[in-house]
């Protein structure tokens, strides 16, 4: 009999973590007071058979229901690894209300939703021909977060998976006894972020947005990162974190869509055998209130 117990990162990771603030942060539900679309899609650690891979699409607003700031959005994530052993697709809702803290904005979110987890362990590479767990089921999810923001600096502080969930998935082996278990646990994921912007005096054009995030869910692990932006539309940047090097650009067009991609280079021991991670980010702004212009009109009555 062997048991084993293996504690790792649970969330996906995100190298463009700054432009994804949605994806692990509630209260970033509407604080730009525009409606945000954002996609993104990350290959990680391609070379290897079975690489995660993960899509998320997230969407929020401002919004003024009975007068109260707030900001709403909902979060869609799809997140694989192993061709289909381990799947979770998440749904969830958010709420943010707003209120002004000096020259910003502080968003309270919460998030409720589920997440489905499949566990398929018939895709597993074993060298025998005993029934392995599978098994699929939706558990409940929530997160709750705190995100300031003003014209040169952002704090957010956030809470994934608030209530830890267990899925236990079993199986019968060839002889018809008991087989294999495999029990996977989602415990509480934390995030610290913030970033600053710094504009240069000698040219106002260019502006260096360094930012940190910091994760802890089974691991911990810090990322740091510096941006040059140029004109407020194309920016390129490098990040750190324990294990790989990040390299990453973007732009905006003029008419609210910015994309951006980045490219991780393994600093481990797995470099020899990975081709890299890819990551690609597409996000769309605008705003729904349409200026009403003053409509004049002549007439003999009215002189």
């Amino acid at each position: 009999m062997i048991i084993g117990k293996v504690n790792a990162q649970q969330d996906p990771q995100y190298s463009q973590y700054m432009f994804t603030q949605m994806a692990y942060n509630p209260g970033y539900a509407g604080i730009n007071d525009m409606v945000s679309l954002t996609g993104d899609s990350r290959l990680q650690w391609t070379g290897f058979t079975g690489r995660p891979q993960t899509n998320t699409f997230t969407a929020d607003a401002a919004v003024k229901p009975f007068g109260i700031e707030s900001g709403i959005g909902v979060l869609i994530l799809n997140d694989n690894i192993g061709n289909g052993v381990q799947a979770n697709i998440g749904l969830s809702a958010v709420y943010s209300y707003k209120m002004s803290l000096g020259a910003g904005k502080l968003g309270l979110g919460v998030k409720l939703g589920f997440v489905n987890s499949a566990f398929d362990g018939s895709k597993l590479q074993a060298a025998q021909t005993e029934s392995f767990a599978s098994g699929q089921a939706n558990k409940f999810d929530n997160g709750i977060g705190v995100f300031y923001k003003d014209d040169k600096i952002y704090f957010g502080m956030s809470v994934n998976h608030l209530v830890s969930n267990n899925w236990t998935y079993n199986s019968k082996g060839s002889s018809g006894s008991d087989g294999n278990a495999v029990t996977i646990i989602m415990v509480p994921n934390y995030y610290v972020t913030s970033g600053y912007t710094y504009q240069l005096p000698s040219n106002p054009l260019y502006e260096i947005v360094p930012s940190f995030i910091v994760e802890y869910g089974g691991v911990p692990q810090l990322s740091l990162n510096t941006n040059v932006v140029y004109n407020k539309k194309v920016w390129g940047g490098i990040s750190y974190r324990a294990n790989a090097l990040t390299a990453m650009i973007g732009f905006e067009l003029q008419n609210g869509l910015r994309i951006g991609y980045s490219y991780d280079y393994e600093l481990s021991q797995i470099q020899s055998y990975s081709g890299g991670s890819h990551e690609i980010m597409i996000n769309y702004n605008f705003k729904l209130n349409r200026e009403i212009i003053p409509q004049k009109y002549k007439s003999v009555r009215f002189l």
